[in-house]
């Protein structure tokens, strides 16, 4: 019989105790979503008409609101009343759960529960969503008592800093939730082990990228919009993107994370970067870019005053293009690499793993001096040791049993994949996110007062 762990048990305690009351407030969500008009007209007291009138949306022609649809979900599935229900119940048993912890949620209350990759996908975009309105939330704070020191007055933004801190812990939470991700995957430990790629960027990449039925490296470059053709990677007004953008934002992120590792002597990708830079101002400087530099010059209106106009005008690249040029040289190498360690992971059992496709410059265009994955030793090193469950079970067993010690003094790694999975535990393991949730009692609507 399986072993029912601690948490499991307190989500069985909390289906049982979850009542219509508590379902009813999220039936609205899953029914109609969130509504930013319906949510201001209840905030301001405002009629639908007089809301309108205000805010000038009397056309739906003329303004459409953005907005979220209950209705509609990925690859036009139409949502039945009782799939929006039982959703409904599922997030009030969460919530239910997260109430009997206390509002502690540790890496074990992720564990617990299952996380395919639909679910880290949107964890990713989740926390895209989060750091976002907290940037937008810490600058509006930082430029409000800016102001109040320039005119020597005193303003303490309590509001918005309790916000902001909130804003952090969501955050953090759902960095926890992809550090787990990463290092449950071979692909993931790998990524992680390279300079410059930690476990949120490790787990991004498995959330947004899958080797499928791919078979060169380069349908990894095109689906990141770095194939180095213009029509395709550049968005164009009125035109579909033929790549995908979250990918091709994640890659940016990751080559300015090598860029600045490029100093450490073990960032592969930061000293190829550096190479290339140096080796991209050597050809403009001998005018080997005019092309390029035409081609720049014909997509836009360039004011002649400008220093780049003048610089493309002689044929030669500016500074900012060849960093840039040399940047995406460095991720592309990263994502065949990536790509190669897909194949030796998911190829593993079935006597393939050796066997990788050649890249396509090599296989049809006579290419020699093919540079292949570093690390791949981690992959063998993962599967040697049953995966990443076992691991962190024998990792949380010590550390139990040795509360009064730090986990490099209880665990010493034997190889690099298990060196990988214990910083991900020490990320992880040691550290607890509270939020304060509003603490109350969950009781049948027939044991509520009228009060």
């Amino acid at each position: 019989m399986k072993k029912i762990s601690k948490q499991q048990k307190l989500m069985n305690e909390a289906k049982e105790e979850v009542t219509e009351k508590s379902v009813k407030q999220y039936t609205d969500l899953t029914m109609k979503g969130d509504s930013t008009k319906e949510s201001e007209m209840k905030d301001i007291g405002m009629s639908e008409e007089e809301y309108n009138t205000d805010t000038g949306t009397h056309n739906e022609e003329e303004y459409e609101e953005d907005k979220f649809d209950a209705n509609k979900g990925p690859g036009g599935i139409k949502f039945t009343e009782e799939h929006k229900k039982k959703a409904a119940k599922m997030l009030a048993e969460t919530e239910a759960y997260i109430i009997k912890r206390g509002g502690n949620i540790t890496f074990a209350d992720l564990k617990a529960f299952e996380q395919d990759r639909e679910t880290i996908k949107n964890a990713f975009r989740m926390r895209q969503s989060i750091q976002k309105c907290r940037i937008n939330v810490g600058n509006q704070m930082g430029m409000l008592t800016k102001l109040a020191a320039f005119h020597d007055t005193e303003r303490h933004p309590i509001a918005a800093m309790v916000a902001y801190q909130y804003l952090k812990a969501a955050e953090d939470i759902m960095d926890k939730n992809l550090k787990q991700y990463a290092s449950m995957y071979a692909v993931g430990v790998w990524a992680q082990s390279i300079c410059g790629v930690g476990p949120v960027f490790a787990a991004s990449l498995l959330a947004l990228l899958e080797l499928k039925d791919r078979k060169y490296a380069g349908q990894f470059w095109a689906y990141a919009g770095l194939t180095g053709r213009y029509d395709w990677d550049v968005k164009q007004k009125g035109s579909k993107v033929q790549y995908n953008p979250e990918l091709k934002a994640l890659c940016f992120r990751i080559g300015e994370s090598f860029i600045k590792c490029q100093s450490k002597p073990n960032c592969t990708y930061g000293q190829l970067y550096a190479q290339m830079v140096e080796y991209y101002t050597e050809k403009s400087e001998q005018g080997k870019f005019k092309e390029l530099a035409d081609l720049y010059l014909s997509k836009k209106k360039w004011d002649p005053n400008k220093e780049t106009y003048k610089i493309y005008s002689q044929g030669k690249l500016p500074k900012s293009h060849i960093k840039s040029m040399a940047r995406r040289y460095a991720v592309k190498r990263f994502l065949a690499h990536l790509f190669e360690a897909y194949w030796y992971a998911e190829h593993y059992y079935d006597g393939l793993k050796d066997k990788c496709p050649n890249p396509y410059v090599e296989d049809h265009l006579g290419h020699h001096d093919i540079i292949h994955a570093p690390n791949l030793e981690i992959i063998d090193q993962w599967y040697e040791n049953n995966g990443y469950a076992n691991l962190m079970s024998e990792i949380e067993t010590e550390v139990n049993a040795n509360p009064n010690k730090t986990v490099d003094e209880v665990v010493v790694p034997e190889n690099e994949a298990q060196s990988v999975i214990v910083d991900a535990y020490k990320k992880i393991g040691n550290h607890t996110v509270k939020l304060k949730f509003k603490m109350k009692k969950i009781k049948d609507e027939d044991e509520e007062s009228d009060t």
